[in-house]
């Protein structure tokens, strides 16, 4: 099934934006976006499949159209156009209404919400019922200039209902671009700001960082701010730290030892922002049900400190764990990582109870002051941070002139093959 019976309005819109795209020239949108302009613009048939995701964009979009494709220095206005490319408010209406048609049921009488996902895209029908009892009639407030800053968790209307995450980056005179390319243009009365997606982990009850990581661009006025005693009451934010240390390792034994956290150490660029964890941040959650885990991966179990098989404490340096190695099949593999050098760097999965921001050499620095939950220390592949270790003790220990210093870096196409390996050995038990 295709159509053709959209507005002759939307085709116009569609023409204006590619006319800016030939006479100027932009960095705006992609090729898919640019795709849909061309096929709006000569009235050619959108396809079943096209209409959702068309209907998903302009969705999303309508928050960044300002009416206008230039602001007042005449610099281009990205989500005004990339808006028009895709038809404007006349296909935005058009498209909802004809996929409203297109359901069967008479008592389906409006779309509720539309999620997009890598594979497919979900619209989820909603029966027709009182505005106030669907909810609409609840307003949620929209922040301010100046009252949102890095580190802050917050909420917004998507189309498939409210989105969270954690502001990285803020701009209040220029633009941030997101992962897909979009620009939004921040001002002083509606800055803007980058934003990394949280979503909800049932087995974890609490908001974890999407995976792959996704960063979004909003303004200040779509979001809303949601501040840390609320997100604990509802869900806690399980954030993850990795940290880089040289690893001297023997061949003998099974012990693996490390600091999955580091006291006044500064992170790399976690995402606009840096980080610094104070001494004594994990003095009220050593007795956490806490795992050791392979890349924070609960299909790679290690050890446990409720089985007495993983020990924890903390010192004047950091977060310090151990565990010997279990005799499993990624057990033994993984001792061969260790003992090649190919794992150096310990991580740790935790939610914060308190921090601080200060803005120190022109960055954002973020100061945790005290965890509230751990969940698990690992061993990891990619670091964040420049210090920290994970290695084996030895049987019988040696000076550390004898023993064999590590590779600090892995190739990323040898860590992808032995990350596959493992999975592959995990899958054969089975």
């Amino acid at each position: 099934m295709s159509f053709t019976d959209y507005p002759q309005a939307a085709t116009d819109n569609a023409k204006r934006a590619l006319k800016i795209r030939e006479e100027e020239g932009t960095d705006c949108g992609t090729p898919v976006g640019w795709e849909s302009a061309r096929i709006i613009a000569n009235k050619e048939a959108i396809t079943e499949q096209r209409l959702p995701r068309v209907y998903s964009f302009l969705s999303r979009a309508k928050t960044y159209d300002q009416g206008s494709f230039k602001d007042e220095d005449g610099k281009q206005i990205c989500g005004s156009i990339m808006y028009a490319a895709w038809g404007g408010d006349e296909m935005h209406r058009w498209a909802e209404r004809t996929l409203e048609n297109m359901e069967e049921e008479k008592s389906l009488r409006h779309i509720k919400s539309v999620e997009e996902t890598a594979t497919e895209i979900i619209i989820t029908y909603g029966k027709a019922e009182p505005m106030e009892e669907a909810g609409y009639d609840k307003e949620e407030e929209r922040a301010e200039a100046g009252e949102l800053s890095v580190g802050d968790f917050v909420s917004w209307d998507s189309s498939g209902g409210r989105s969270q995450g954690v502001v990285r980056e803020i701009t209040t005179d220029g633009q941030i671009e997101a992962d897909s390319g979009f620009k939004v243009n921040g001002t002083a009365e509606d800055p803007a700001a980058l934003i990394s997606i949280y979503e909800y982990d049932s087995e974890e009850s609490a908001f974890v960082e999407r995976k792959p990581p996704l960063r979004v661009a909003h303004l200040f006025s779509t979001l809303t701010k949601v501040d840390g005693a609320e997100v604990r009451s509802l869900n806690e934010v399980v954030e993850q730290r990795a940290y880089d240390g040289e690893l001297k390792a023997a061949v003998e034994g099974r012990t693996v030892e490390g600091y999955a956290s580091v006291f006044n150490s500064m992170s790399e660029d976690l995402g606009g922002f840096r980080e610094i964890i104070l001494p004594g941040a994990f003095s009220n959650v050593l007795d956490n049900d806490v795992r050791a885990l392979y890349n924070h991966d609960s299909n790679y179990l290690l050890a446990r400190t409720t089985s007495g098989t993983l020990e924890l404490k903390e010192d004047d340096k950091g977060l310090y764990y151990r565990f010997e190695m279990p005799n499993t099949s990624y057990g033994n593999d993984m001792l061969e990582l260790f003992r090649r050098g190919d794992l150096s760097q310990s991580s740790f999965g935790f939610t914060v109870e308190k921090d601080s921001w200060r803005m120190e050499e022109g960055q954002h620095v973020r100061y945790i002051e005290r965890v509230g939950s751990l969940f698990d220390v690992s061993p990891v592949v990619y670091p964040a941070y420049a210090s920290a270790s994970s290695g084996l003790r030895s049987a019988e220990p040696k000076g550390e002139s004898e023993a064999e210093e590590a590779r600090e870096t892995p190739t990323e196409e040898l860590n992808y093959n032995l990350h596959n390996a493992l999975i592959k050995l995990a899958k054969d038990e089975c």
